[in-house]
């Protein structure tokens, strides 16, 4: 049986990952979920509002940056995994 994956993305801890549930969704985090058929991005309240703020694009926050863009760089990994799979 194919189960989907659930990765977790906080600034203290490296990619790890969590639950399928809903104990995994948290203010601070972000989630990456695979399901084999489509790959989802989710951002918790506050990383959500702080992207929205702009904080991404400001000097000092490189770390935040980072950490918006890791998920996005593992998801297009897996995408061309996937692709170079069917070929």
């Amino acid at each position: 049986m194919i189960q989907p994956t659930l990765m977790s993305y906080t600034f203290d801890a490296e990619p790890q990952p969590v639950l399928l549930d809903s104990v995994s969704i948290k203010p601070n985090v972000i989630l990456l979920l695979n399901t084999f058929f489509h790959i989802l991005i989710f951002h918790g309240e506050t990383v959500a509002q702080w992207r929205k703020a702009g904080y991404q694009d400001q000097d000092g926050y490189a770390n935040f940056k980072e950490l918006l863009e890791n998920p996005i760089t593992d998801a297009q990994v897996r995408l061309l995994g996937c692709a170079s799979d069917s070929l």
